[in-house]
C-alpha cells in the first residue's frame, strides 16, 4: 500500500514533534534542542508562511526551516526521521519551498549542507562553494615541539609588537578580536612564534564548545611557508600537551595549501560540530 504523506505549514504547536524529529536525525549539533530550538521558534515568529512540516498518518516524520531573502529563499534545516528515509519526503519538502519562493518571485533556492551533498544534487541543486575545514588527529601520533622558531603565550604586552609585525590594521585588529576571545577560557591557546627575539609568527585557538577534545584554530599568520609550518607543530605541541585529540582549521590559511596539509596528515573534517560546508543552489 502506498504511504500517503501530506505537505503542510508549521504551526507553534507543532514544535515539540519538529525538535524530536531532529533530534533523531541530525548527526550535526542541531540535533541539540537548546541549539536548534532557539532557531526554529525565531523563524516561526517571523517567517511563518516558510516553514514546513510532513505528515504520515496524522504524524509529522519530516520538516523543513526556510526564510526568504532579497532575491531568493534559505533553507536553514531540513530533517526526515530515519524511520522515513529513502521515501521520497525530503524531496516533498524542497518541492514545497520552491513552490513558496516562486510564487513571491524568487527563483534561486539556497543552503549549506555538511553530509547530506548527494542528496541535494539529486534534486537538481548545485554545489557552487566549498567552505573546507581539515581535522588533525593528535593521538598516537608523535607530536614534538617546534625547532626553529620559540614559542610564548600571547599577553597584552606583546600587542603592540603584533602591530608592528602586521603592519597594517586590519590584520592586526581581527588578530586582537581573537584573542581577547580566547583570554577566558583558553589564553593557553593563543601563541607567539619567535626568532631570535622577532615575531615571526602567531596563532590562536579555542577549545570547540560542544567536543572539548577538539581545538579550532581562529587565526593563524606567519611571515613564511616554513614558519607557518612551524606555527601549526607549535599549536599541535600545546594540544597534545593538554591532551586534546583533535586540532581543526578553516581554509585557507597563508602560505600552506591544503594538498600539504593532507600531506602531513590533516583529513577533511567531519565532526558533528566541525565540518566542511557544501553551499547547494538550485535556481531557475
Amino acid at each position: 500500500m502506498l504511504m500517503e504523506v501530506t505537505i503542510r505549514h508549521a504551526l507553534p504547536k507543532d514544535i515539540a514533534a519538529i525538535v524530536r524529529v531532529a533530534n533523531c536525525a541530525f548527526l550535526e549539533e542541531a540535533r541539540l534542542p537548546w541549539l536548534f530550538g532557539v532557531g526554529l521558534v525565531e523563524h516561526l515568529r517571523n517567517f511563518p508562511d516558510w516553514q514546513f512540516v510532513a505528515e504520515v498518518d496524522g504524524r509529522i516524520v519530516g520538516f523543513l526551516v526556510g526564510k526568504p531573502g532579497e532575491d531568493r529563499a534559505f533553507i536553514s534545516w531540513i530533517a526526515v526521521h530515519p524511520a522515513h528515509w529513502r521515501k521520497g519526503i525530503g524531496g516533498k519538502l524542497l518541492k514545497a519551498i520552491e513552490e513558496k519562493a516562486n510564487k513571491a518571485g524568487l527563483r534561486i533556492v539556497e543552503l549549506g549542507t555538511p553530509f547530506a551533498r548527494k542528496f541535494y544534487e539529486k534534486y537538481g541543486y548545485k554545489c557552487v562553494n566549498i567552505q573546507k575545514k581539515l581535522v588533525l588527529n593528535l593521538s598516537q601520533r608523535n607530536v614534538d615541539k617546534p625547532q626553529k622558531i620559540s614559542l610564548k603565550n600571547l599577553s597584552l604586552d606583546d600587542l603592540p609588537r603584533l602591530l608592528k609585525f602586521f603592519g597594517e590594521e586590519k590584520e592586526y585588529l581581527d588578530t586582537a578580536s581573537k584573542f581577547f576571545s580566547s583570554l577566558a577560557d583558553d589564553p593557553h591557546l593563543s601563541l607567539l612564534g619567535e626568532r631570535r627575539n622577532e615575531i615571526v609568527g602567531v596563532a590562536i585557538a579555542t577549545t570547540a564548545r560542544l567536543t572539548p577534545e577538539l581545538v579550532v584554530i581562529s587565526k593563524i599568520f606567519a611571515k613564511d611557508f616554513d614558519y607557518m609550518l612551524s606555527m601549526l607543530n607549535g599549536l599541535e605541541y600545546v594540544c597534545s600537551c593538554y591532551g586534546k585529540r583533535w586540532l581543526g582549521v578553516s581554509l585557507p590559511i597563508p602560505h600552506v595549501d591544503e594538498e600539504k596539509l593532507l600531506s602531513l596528515g590533516w583529513e577533511d573534517a567531519k565532526m558533528p560540530n566541525f565540518w566542511t560546508l557544501y553551499w547547494m543552489r538550485k535556481e531557475w
